[in-house]
């Protein structure tokens, strides 16, 4: 399986990976992505990005996920407990941390030394053949070659397939954050974090 970054005309594929994983979601019961969220134009601004990340195998993308350097707004005041990061001796802080990501010049931008993974999904017909733990393991080494402390990941309360699957590669429950993005019905998340140093 290789890991790569999705070119803009994969976005249909990606796409239908994503609903693959919206439908999942909806037979748990979970109404994480069930209101339009992600959406076409969002992948398609991570892609812009170059953070549109793929599993491919023998040709076929069986995942996806999106690869944040930016830092994640909503990751700076945790309603419950804190991140990893943030209760060693010297916290680790993110220029993003003081507010939206996306308003930050460059620079501030790439002061952040965390990584943040969203739009986590798998095909429905790669489900349960480890697709997903591939693709945490290929982040974090991506993660540790270009320099970052740690990589952080959020999750429905749930989601619990998503939960076991961060635990069994590495990751740890640290926190609870409040979603500010309208299109998710619960706010709630669960924020997991791997340290990388």
């Amino acid at each position: 399986m290789q890991f790569r970054r999705a070119s803009v005309n994969e976005l249909e594929a990606v796409m239908a990976i994503i609903e693959d994983g919206r439908a999942s979601l909806g037979r748990l019961g979970i109404d994480q992505w069930q209101n339009g969220s992600p959406n076409a134009s969002m992948v398609r601004a991570d892609m812009a990005a170059e953070s549109t990340m793929v599993a491919e195998q023998d040709g076929q993308l069986l995942g996806t996920l999106a690869f944040v350097t930016t830092g994640e707004a909503d990751y700076a005041h945790p309603t419950a407990g804190s991140w990893l990061s943030e209760q060693l001796d010297e916290p680790r802080k993110c220029a993003a941390d003081t507010g939206s990501a996306t308003d930050l010049p460059s620079e501030l931008a790439a002061a952040c030394d965390y990584v943040t993974l969203h739009r986590v999904a798998v095909a429905a017909n790669a489900t349960g053949h480890g697709v997903a733990s591939f693709m945490m393991q290929k982040s974090i080494e991506l993660a540790k070659t270009k320099g970052f402390h740690s990589v952080r990941v959020d999750t429905h309360e749930g989601n619990i397939p998503m939960q076991r699957m961060l635990e069994k590669n590495g990751f740890a429950y640290c926190c609870d954050i409040e979603l500010s993005s309208p299109s998710e019905l619960t706010k709630k998340r669960l924020g997991y974090e791997l340290l990388l140093s």
